[in-house]
């Protein structure tokens, strides 16, 4: 493999005593939140710092266990919101204050069942734009799918909150932004729901899907879902779940829920596995591209991916129980493409006409062409006056 291709190691971020339950990156990129039974981190990726977070209490209850993490940043103020989901069911908002360089509680609400854990959560954009709302999905162990509205960082306002069928157990909720629709999908069964995401309304119900979808992971720029079965990678089209490929995944000593994140605008797949790793998958070719070893060894369910401006980073975690784990971070630098042929000519600057590279050859020539008419008319113009003058000449 060419070694501009891979990934190197940033950075090994401790503080987790136990198993990471959730990771993920913010919109830009420069902060990485890990949750976990012993609480929550944040790094400054940038910095390669921890940053301050409210403090917990001192007796924790499944109230301050969160089990999965967004992020939402608004674009009219300039905001980094992280959302965090947890064991009891409450969706949280915790606003980045730069002035003080921390985060702050902002916001917490819950509407489901007690002790009903957050099994999934997503957000319909990423960064905010300022004449809309932020919006959350979430879905819980009793069956629902909630979508909350997210007007500022401290306001938070129920949409709708949908019981799904009885057998049905939300493992993931994915927005699509293109239909303009909450996708549901069973750890079990197969099953596939599609919920108007203004209204709840079901729009459409699948029960044709992988059997077993332990983690799923969508692009909407591929327009692609992936689930992780647990001996493979499912590859379905996200507008009509057509199945596209399947990836053959390493076989697991333990069937443990393995996490899958798309990154790289959809041409790579992370996916955690028991065997103290995380391994890179190439999406087009369906083989491994790049493993990451963890330095712990154990188990590693938990793995996010991100693209910036200059970077493409992925990050894993230890998921082992009661063992201290580390959160491990790579990047690649993302390469301008450049021709190799290094005898090309460079293109001619433009111009304030916006002429195009063809007509810089069509307009000197049509200006030749003009000048070999106007110089045949002036020569067939001389000659018709010589052959006058002659005439008159003899005729005197």
């Amino acid at each position: 493999m060419d070694s501009d291709s891979e990934y190197t190691e940033v950075a090994s971020f401790p503080g987790h005593q136990d198993a990471v339950l959730s990771l993920s990156f913010s919109a830009s990129g420069r902060f990485l939140a890990a949750t976990g039974y012993s609480g929550v981190c944040v790094w400054d990726v940038i910095r390669k710092q921890r940053v301050a977070i409210p403090a917990p209490p001192s007796t924790p209850t499944t109230r301050h266990i969160y089990t999965r993490s967004a992020w939402l940043y608004f674009e009219s103020t300039g905001l980094d919101v992280l959302v965090l989901g947890s064991q009891r069911g409450d969706v949280v908002l915790w606003q980045w204050n730069a002035d003080d360089g921390v985060f702050k509680y902002r916001a917490r609400a819950r509407k489901s069942a007690p002790d009903t854990e957050v099994l999934s959560i997503d957000v319909y954009k990423r960064n905010v734009p300022a004449e809309e709302r932020g919006r959350i999905a979430i879905g819980t162990d009793d069956g629902r799918v909630a979508v909350w509205s997210v007007a500022a960082p401290d306001k938070l306002r129920l949409k709708f909150s949908v019981q799904l069928e009885p057998a049905m157990r939300p493992r993931t909720v994915k927005f699509d932004v293109a239909s303009h629709a909450v996708i549901a999908c069973s750890d079990v069964g197969g099953t596939i729901v599609g919920l108007n995401c203004q209204s709840g309304r079901k729009i459409g119900v699948r029960d044709d899907g992988p059997k077993v979808m332990a983690s799923v992971d969508v692009d909407t720029v591929k327009s692609i879902l992936v689930a992780s079965t647990g001996t493979s990678f499912e590859v379905l089209a996200l507008k009509k779940r057509k199945h596209i490929k399947t990836i053959v995944s390493e076989m697991p000593d333990v069937y443990y829920p393995i996490f899958v994140a798309i990154g790289e605008g959809g041409k790579v797949l992370l996916a955690g596995s028991d065997k103290g790793r995380a391994l890179l998958y190439d999406l087009a070719q369906g083989c491994i591209r790049q493993a990451f070893d963890y330095p712990k060894g154990g188990l590693v369910q938990q793995v996010a991916t991100c693209t910036t401006t200059d970077f493409h980073y992925v990050a894993f975690a230890g998921t082992s129980l009661s063992q201290s784990a580390d959160v491990v971070l790579y990047s690649k630098k993302i390469r301008v493409e450049q021709s190799t042929d290094r005898e090309a000519p460079s293109a001619p600057p433009a111009t304030t006409t916006g002429a195009t590279p063809k007509m810089r050859y069509i307009i000197p020539a049509m200006y030749w062409a003009l000048m070999l008419a106007l110089l045949f008319i002036c020569y067939k113009n001389t000659v018709a006056v010589i052959a006058i003058n002659t005439r008159n000449s003899l005729s005197v």
